[in-house]
């Protein structure tokens, strides 16, 4: 596997502690490549001196005029400016076609104040927190992100099937994980004296999760999603749009990405697109 497969796949997986240690020993240019956005030209960013460096990235900063969002990725790895900046419903509608299929992601929702006093709330991995600071540590496996944080990011949008609810942001500061369907919300289910009922308890053991909000249900009858008890711990299934569940993006379908860094311009390429871009390639570097 890449080092630019496995950047793009540590969202589903159980990355190892070290990770964040990992990705500090990229140069410069290797890492603006492998964190960039799809939808963006590669040749954009550049890996020549110092002298050159900052306004090649001053130039990136620019490239999302329309969402200031993603002008933040480059400068900051505060999760908590990631959110709170929906699309409008035109733009959520674009970004995200109805559809069934679309790669699923799901985000862990926590309450905002899931670290009081220098301690952590019940329920909570460790490692995806830094206590010192209460904050959320960014890409994080398990895509923690706060319940304000996913409904002040949420754009109702209205069709024929239905309203859809479309989540806008940088999810957990995953550099691709930015607009999805907000399909469902569950909540962490009690194995306390609040079960409701023996039967309830029986018929759903072995279920972490119980469906609390769901959008063919609640919001097909115009439920909006809300969270009432802010003081649980709940889950986002997040679907992308329908081209993801085929690629990484909507014009080059294709589960694939190389990186070449033994170049005078290190590039990636991915999808179908790479068989024509890479097959008819010459070594002309190796590296001792």
């Amino acid at each position: 596997m890449s080092a630019s497969s496995s950047i793009a796949s540590i969202g589903t997986i159980d990355a190892p502690e070290d990770f964040q240690d990992a990705i500090g020993g990229l140069a410069v240019g290797e890492f603006m490549i492998l964190s960039k956005d799809l939808d963006q030209p590669i040749d954009t960013f550049s890996t020549s001196s110092s002298s050159s460096e900052t306004s090649q990235v001053d130039q990136s900063l620019v490239l999302n005029k329309k969402d200031p969002i993603v002008a933040r990725l480059l400068t900051s790895l505060n999760v908590d400016s990631f959110y709170g900046e929906p699309l409008s419903e035109e733009d959520a509608q674009s970004a995200v076609p109805p559809g069934k299929d679309g790669l699923i992601r799901h985000a862990l929702v926590i309450p905002d104040d899931f670290c009081s006093e220098g301690k952590l709330m019940g329920g909570l991995n460790k490692r995806d927190f830094d206590i010192s600071s209460g904050s959320i540590k960014p890409r994080r496996p398990s895509l923690p992100l706060t319940q304000s944080q996913l409904l002040t990011s949420l754009t109702k949008v209205d069709g024929p099937d239905g309203p859809r609810w479309i989540f806008h942001g940088v999810l957990n500061g995953w550099p691709s994980l930015r607009s999805f369907e907000l399909v469902q919300i569950e909540k962490l289910r009690s194995l306390g004296p609040l079960t409701p009922s023996p039967d309830a308890f029986f018929n759903s053991f072995g279920n972490a999760w119980s469906k609390y909000w769901s959008v063919d249900d609640d919001g097909k009858n115009g439920v909006s999603p809300e969270i009432r008890d802010k003081t649980r711990i709940y889950r986002a299934k997040l679907r992308g749009a329908p081209w993801s569940s085929v690629g990484w993006s909507a014009d080059n379908p294709g589960f694939l990405f190389w990186y070449e860094a033994q170049r005078p311009e290190p590039r990636v390429t991915y999808g179908i697109r790479a068989i024509e871009e890479v097959g008819d390639d010459r070594c002309t570097m190796v590296s001792k």
